[in-house]
Protein backbone atom coordinates (compact mmCIF):
# COMPACT_ATOMS: atom_id res chain seq x y z
CA UNK A 1 0.00 0.00 0.00
CA UNK A 2 1.22 3.52 -1.21
CA UNK A 3 2.18 5.55 2.17
CA UNK A 4 1.74 9.37 1.02
CA UNK A 5 3.88 10.63 4.20
CA UNK A 6 7.15 8.71 3.75
CA UNK A 7 10.31 9.18 6.48
CA UNK A 8 11.29 12.21 8.04
CA UNK A 9 8.09 13.79 7.01
CA UNK A 10 8.67 13.96 3.24
CA UNK A 11 5.06 13.69 1.75
CA UNK A 12 5.34 11.46 -1.74
CA UNK A 13 4.09 13.42 -4.58
CA UNK A 14 3.37 12.06 -7.75
CA UNK A 15 0.76 9.77 -9.97
CA UNK A 16 -0.42 7.34 -7.60
CA UNK A 17 -1.75 3.64 -9.76
CA UNK A 18 -1.89 1.26 -5.96
CA UNK A 19 -4.22 1.81 -2.88
CA UNK A 20 -3.39 4.22 -0.58
CA UNK A 21 -2.63 4.91 2.67
CA UNK A 22 -3.64 8.33 4.16
CA UNK A 23 -1.50 8.62 6.70
CA UNK A 24 -2.03 12.01 7.43
CA UNK A 25 -1.20 11.81 11.27
CA UNK A 26 2.36 11.10 10.71
CA UNK A 27 2.36 14.91 9.09
CA UNK A 28 4.03 17.69 10.95
CA UNK A 29 3.05 20.42 9.75
CA UNK A 30 6.22 23.19 10.19
CA UNK A 31 5.76 26.90 10.49
CA UNK A 32 9.10 29.26 9.02
CA UNK A 33 10.73 28.97 12.53
CA UNK A 34 10.21 24.78 12.12
CA UNK A 35 7.67 24.81 15.26
CA UNK A 36 4.86 22.18 14.71
CA UNK A 37 1.74 23.87 13.78
CA UNK A 38 -1.59 22.21 15.86
CA UNK A 39 -5.00 23.00 16.02
CA UNK A 40 -7.42 24.72 14.32
CA UNK A 41 -4.07 26.55 12.01
CA UNK A 42 -3.90 23.18 11.62
CA UNK A 43 -7.06 22.27 10.81
CA UNK A 44 -7.37 25.13 8.14
CA UNK A 45 -3.84 24.35 6.42
CA UNK A 46 -5.36 21.20 5.38
CA UNK A 47 -7.20 20.79 2.26
CA UNK A 48 -8.74 18.49 0.06
CA UNK A 49 -10.80 17.89 -2.86
CA UNK A 50 -12.59 15.55 -4.88
CA UNK A 51 -13.03 15.49 -8.77
CA UNK A 52 -15.66 12.84 -10.56
CA UNK A 53 -15.93 14.02 -14.33
CA UNK A 54 -18.12 11.60 -16.85
CA UNK A 55 -17.79 11.66 -20.32
CA UNK A 56 -20.65 10.80 -22.67
CA UNK A 57 -20.78 10.94 -26.17
CA UNK A 58 -20.14 15.17 -26.74
CA UNK A 59 -21.03 15.97 -23.15
CA UNK A 60 -18.64 16.13 -20.15
CA UNK A 61 -20.52 16.15 -16.44
CA UNK A 62 -18.20 17.37 -13.75
CA UNK A 63 -18.76 17.57 -10.05
CA UNK A 64 -16.61 18.23 -6.94
CA UNK A 65 -16.53 18.66 -3.18
CA UNK A 66 -13.46 20.93 -2.28
CA UNK A 67 -12.57 20.89 1.68
CA UNK A 68 -10.42 24.26 2.30
CA UNK A 69 -10.67 24.09 6.09
CA UNK A 70 -12.68 26.85 6.80
CA UNK A 71 -14.88 26.87 3.72
CA UNK A 72 -16.89 23.73 1.80
CA UNK A 73 -17.55 24.23 -1.80
CA UNK A 74 -19.40 21.90 -3.67
CA UNK A 75 -19.57 22.54 -8.06
CA UNK A 76 -21.04 20.86 -10.98
CA UNK A 77 -21.00 21.48 -14.72
CA UNK A 78 -22.35 19.91 -17.96
CA UNK A 79 -19.85 20.69 -20.76
CA UNK A 80 -21.28 20.10 -24.79
CA UNK A 81 -18.00 20.16 -26.34
CA UNK A 82 -19.59 21.75 -29.36
CA UNK A 83 -21.33 24.59 -27.72
CA UNK A 84 -19.30 25.18 -24.73
CA UNK A 85 -20.75 25.22 -20.86
CA UNK A 86 -24.46 24.38 -20.70
CA UNK A 87 -25.00 24.80 -16.93
CA UNK A 88 -22.93 25.11 -13.90
CA UNK A 89 -23.63 25.20 -10.05
CA UNK A 90 -21.64 25.66 -7.19
CA UNK A 91 -22.64 25.89 -3.07
CA UNK A 92 -20.42 26.58 -0.48
CA UNK A 93 -20.79 27.18 3.63
CA UNK A 94 -18.50 27.21 6.45
CA UNK A 95 -16.12 24.71 7.08
CA UNK A 96 -16.63 24.39 11.08
CA UNK A 97 -20.54 23.48 9.81
CA UNK A 98 -22.33 19.80 9.60
CA UNK A 99 -23.14 20.29 6.35
CA UNK A 100 -20.00 18.13 4.51
CA UNK A 101 -18.93 14.65 5.49
CA UNK A 102 -15.20 14.16 3.68
CA UNK A 103 -13.45 11.22 4.85
CA UNK A 104 -9.63 10.90 4.48
CA UNK A 105 -9.46 7.71 2.87
CA UNK A 106 -9.59 8.44 -0.88
CA UNK A 107 -9.84 4.50 -1.93
CA UNK A 108 -13.16 4.19 -0.22
CA UNK A 109 -15.64 7.16 1.49
CA UNK A 110 -18.74 8.38 1.46
CA UNK A 111 -18.56 12.06 0.81
CA UNK A 112 -21.99 14.13 1.84
CA UNK A 113 -22.87 17.47 1.50
CA UNK A 114 -25.80 19.28 2.26
CA UNK A 115 -27.51 22.54 2.32
CA UNK A 116 -31.01 24.25 1.75
CA UNK A 117 -30.86 23.41 -2.02
CA UNK A 118 -27.82 21.34 -2.61
CA UNK A 119 -27.33 17.80 -1.73
CA UNK A 120 -24.50 15.75 -3.08
CA UNK A 121 -23.91 12.22 -2.62
CA UNK A 122 -20.26 10.11 -3.28
CA UNK A 123 -19.69 6.88 -2.64
CA UNK A 124 -16.54 4.72 -3.74
CA UNK A 125 -14.68 1.73 -3.13
CA UNK A 126 -11.97 0.37 -4.90
CA UNK A 127 -12.04 -2.76 -3.31
CA UNK A 128 -16.13 -3.37 -4.25
CA UNK A 129 -15.48 -2.10 -7.93
CA UNK A 130 -18.26 0.49 -7.60
CA UNK A 131 -19.18 4.27 -7.38
CA UNK A 132 -22.18 5.70 -6.86
CA UNK A 133 -23.38 9.22 -7.13
CA UNK A 134 -26.70 11.46 -6.20
CA UNK A 135 -26.23 15.26 -6.55
CA UNK A 136 -28.52 17.76 -6.52
CA UNK A 137 -28.25 21.08 -7.37
CA UNK A 138 -30.61 23.65 -6.38
CA UNK A 139 -33.31 21.36 -8.78
CA UNK A 140 -31.68 22.72 -11.53
CA UNK A 141 -29.03 19.89 -11.81
CA UNK A 142 -29.89 16.63 -10.82
CA UNK A 143 -27.71 13.54 -11.42
CA UNK A 144 -27.63 10.01 -10.20
CA UNK A 145 -26.18 6.94 -11.56
CA UNK A 146 -24.03 3.76 -10.43
CA UNK A 147 -20.89 2.72 -11.99
CA UNK A 148 -18.27 -0.10 -12.02
CA UNK A 149 -15.08 1.71 -10.84
CA UNK A 150 -11.84 0.16 -9.62
CA UNK A 151 -8.00 1.34 -10.10
CA UNK A 152 -7.41 -1.40 -11.60
CA UNK A 153 -9.83 -1.43 -14.74
CA UNK A 154 -10.52 2.45 -15.01
CA UNK A 155 -6.97 3.57 -13.37
CA UNK A 156 -7.94 6.98 -12.99
CA UNK A 157 -5.67 9.96 -12.30
CA UNK A 158 -5.13 10.17 -8.81
CA UNK A 159 -2.18 13.03 -8.11
CA UNK A 160 -0.75 14.49 -4.64
CA UNK A 161 0.81 17.75 -5.52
Amino acid sequence: MYKLIGENNRVNYGCIDEPIEWNYEAFKLLDFFNKEIKGFKKKFAYHQFNYVGITAGKYILGFATVDLGYLYNVFAFIYNKEQGVIFESDDKCLGLSKKMVFPRNPDNYLTTFKSKKTSVRVEKSHEKGLLNIDCNFKDRLKFKGSFLFSIESHHPLRVLN
